[in-house]
This record gives C-alpha cells, sequence and structure tokens, in this order.
C-alpha cells in the first residue's frame, strides 16, 4: 500500500490529519471491525466510541457535534438532513433526534449540536469489546430522518397538536393550546385564588407505563406561572408525583406528592427558594429510579428519596397560579444513574503492518488505529500509531 501526502491539512470526516510522505506498507494480517455500506452520496463518516460503567439496553445516548464546522467546510448540509447514525455492525440503522430549539440554544449548525441516538445494547465499556456506532453524512440530497417518537419512549414536540394527551383539567375553553409562540404547548388561565386555574394533560391514552426513566424538555415561564412535570400518575387515583418550577421570587424548585388535587398536594423535597426570571426559558429533567426521586432546572438539582408510589402510571404537564407556562420537546428516555459518554475519531484494528519508511527508520511491525475511512475517496484509509504519528493510505 503506497501512503503519500498532500501539502495541506486536510479533516474528513471532521479531523485535521497530517499527510505523511513516501511510506510503503505491506499487509500482513489485518482485520478492521465491520465499516457501514455506502448510503447514497454520502461521503464522510466518523466512528463514535460509547463508554458506559453499565450495561444497558435500548438507551439513547446524547452526541454532542460541531455542525457549524462541518457546514462551512461543505461537508453537512446545513439543516443536517444527511445524518444518518449505524450500529457496530454497519449495517443496523439507528433512530435519532435533532434537538431543534432555537430559544434553549440546541440547533444545527452550531458549535454543539445535540443528537439522541437510540442504541439496542451497550455493554459495560472500557474493557474491550469497545462499543462503536457510526456517524454518516454528506448526501447532500438526503432526507432527514430526525424522528423524535422513533427515538424515545415518549415524546412530543407538539406540532401535531394533543393526539397523545388527555386533557384533565381545563378550568376554560382555550386554556391549552399548541402551536403558540414562542413554545409549542400553551397550558394557561391560572389565578391567584384555589384551585387556582389548575390545568393538567395526561399521557394515559399513549403512555401509562412510567415506572424509571428520565423525562426531559423545555420550559418557558411567564409572571407568577408555576410548570410542572408530573410522573407514576394516575388521575382517577391521585396517585403519583410531580416536579416544579415556581417563577415566584423565593419558591423554586420542587418535588410534591399526589400531583392532581391542590387540596392535598405537599412538598417532600424543596422548594429550593430559586426562582426563575419572568419570560426565560428553562432545560427541565426529571429523574425516577426506585426510590430516588431527582430535578433539574439546567444544572441546579433538587433531590430526595421516597417510597410512597411505585408506578407505573402516567406523566402530566400542568400549570396553575401564574398566567401561563409554555412546554416544548417533551420525551422520556431509559434511565441510567451515569450517563454514558461518547469519543470522535478513533477506530480499533487489530493484526501487524510492516512498515518501510520515515518516520520510522527500519523495517520493523507497528501497531496502528484505522480512525478514519471514506469510500468515495483517495486515498481512502486513515491510521494513528502507539505515538500519535498519523498516515493516511
Amino acid at each position: 500500500i503506497m501512503a503519500r501526502q498532500e501539502n495541506a491539512l486536510t479533516r474528513k470526516p471532521g479531523v485535521l490529519i497530517p499527510r505523511i510522505r513516501g511510506l510503503v506498507l505491506s499487509l500482513l494480517a489485518f482485520s478492521l471491525f465491520l465499516l457501514p455500506a455506502a448510503q447514497g452520496a454520502s461521503t464522510c463518516w466518523q466512528p463514535i466510541e460509547v463508554n458506559s460503567t453499565s450495561a444497558l439496553a435500548d438507551f439513547q445516548i446524547l452526541v454532542t457535534i460541531n455542525t457549524s464546522a462541518l457546514v462551512a467546510s461543505g461537508e453537512m448540509r446545513a439543516d443536517g438532513g444527511d445524518i444518518r447514525f449505524f450500529d457496530s455492525d454497519g449495517t443496523t440503522v439507528l433512530p435519532y433526534w435533532v434537538e431543534n430549539h432555537t430559544n434553549s440554544g440546541t440547533t444545527m449548525n452550531t458549535a454543539a449540536t445535540k443528537i439522541w441516538v437510540r442504541i439496542p445494547a451497550i455493554p459495560i465499556n472500557p474493557p474491550n469489546p469497545r462499543k462503536y456506532i457510526h456517524l454518516l453524512y454528506g448526501d447532500q440530497a438526503a432526507t432527514s430522518l430526525s424522528n423524535g417518537t422513533s427515538t424515545f419512549l415518549f415524546f412530543d414536540d407538539f406540532s401535531g397538536g394533543l393526539s397523545k394527551w388527555t386533557i384533565h383539567k381545563e378550568p376554560a375553553a382555550g386554556n391549552i393550546t399548541t402551536g403558540v409562540a414562542p413554545g409549542y404547548l400553551y397550558c394557561g388561565g391560572g389565578v391567584a385564588g384555589f384551585p387556582y386555574g389548575h390545568t393538567v394533560l395526561g399521557s394515559v391514552n399513549t403512555y401509562n407505563t412510567f415506572t424509571a426513566g428520565i423525562i426531559e424538555g423545555v420550559l418557558y415561564v411567564m409572571n407568577n406561572s408555576i410548570p410542572e412535570v408530573g410522573f407514576r400518575g394516575n388521575y382517577g387515583a391521585n396517585t403519583g408525583y410531580k416536579a416544579r418550577w415556581d417563577q415566584r421570587a423565593g419558591q423554586g424548585m420542587g418535588l410534591l406528592k399526589p400531583p392532581y388535587d391542590p387540596a392535598s398536594w405537599t412538598f417532600f423535597a424543596g422548594p429550593n427558594g430559586l426562582g426563575f426570571p419572568a419570560g426565560s426559558f428553562i432545560n427541565y429533567k426529571v429523574a425516577a429510579s426506585g426510590t430516588s426521586l431527582q430535578a433539574w432546572a439546567g444544572a441546579t438539582q433538587v433531590s430526595t428519596a421516597d417510597a410512597t408510589y411505585a408506578g407505573p402510571g402516567e406523566i402530566s404537564l400542568q400549570n396553575h397560579y401564574g398566567a401561563g407556562s409554555y412546554f416544548d420537546d417533551c420525551r422520556v428516555r431509559t434511565y441510567a444513574s451515569v450517563d454514558p459518554t461518547t469519543l470522535f475519531g478513533t477506530y480499533p484494528a487489530t493484526g501487524s503492518i510492516s512498515v518501510v519508511g520515515a518516520p520510522w527508520t527500519a523495517t520493523t511491525n507497528v501497531n496502528l488505529t484505522l480512525y478514519a475511512y471514506d469510500p468515495a475517496a483517495i486515498p481512502t484509509m486513515k491510521f494513528r500509531d502507539d505515538v500519535g504519528t498519523t498516515l493516511t493510505v
């Protein structure tokens, strides 16, 4: 195999690669992981190493990508329609969803685009065998496969109305609407007096099996509004829990039970006393596993243990007291106490290659790692040795 040098640093796919002149390699016994087959006109791919401290099944991982750099180089479409993910075998297509909420800063063509990918199985890794998935992009004629419903256990961006929800409480017609800026679901009609204009939507008819999992999404709070997310709920029995993000000064985030009746709910964690500015977006998160219950607003957290309601049950979206709250991108994913991490740009190979030529001064066996491959380009394979020297063949 002849290796050649190009004067400029080349990034394909998405990594700066110094190329080396004058190498002659003889391939002895070398085997590579299965690589994804060419998909249409896609020309670029990157392996992604997934590392987990526990074995996970049917899990959604977060992959953060600098898509703005790839778009600027002409390798990726600005709308991300050419993005594809494949499992370790190189043939199994993985569902994915691109976060695309402008007001929370998570969109395509940014330095930190967030993409959720659903993987059937993730082993404890490391040690080997390491878990790899593949990212493909570059087909300018491709159509986006981003799909939240396929990626998560439950998903709604409210672009299709309220077909996934049952309205349990709506004090007046029009208190609950969809397609309203700056969010997609608006829960309004809150008042200061009992029962506070309480609005409740439940997922009972489409998703009522929540026991352990993580609920995430985006909130927009207005003056004095109290948005809430319920879980393990049963509306008729008034059982379950809910997390609260109270906009009012001195209130803030907390956990309450039971979730539906204003005359009976009480705090069992919080409130933490940290209210939110009116007119602000909140990236919220709720996690439940056994008796462990947690809620977040960004990086701020409240947590406790409680064994009153084991589930299963529905999730719910609620508002009361203030004028109203907006909800967007509500999703449920598989629970893990520690989320897996991802690493770009490495790829394992086994065997040995006999190398003659600079920077190696004599014929010797060198352990090389294949970390990029482009079947549509010449040269096609890029390697790195144990000390970081790179070559392209």
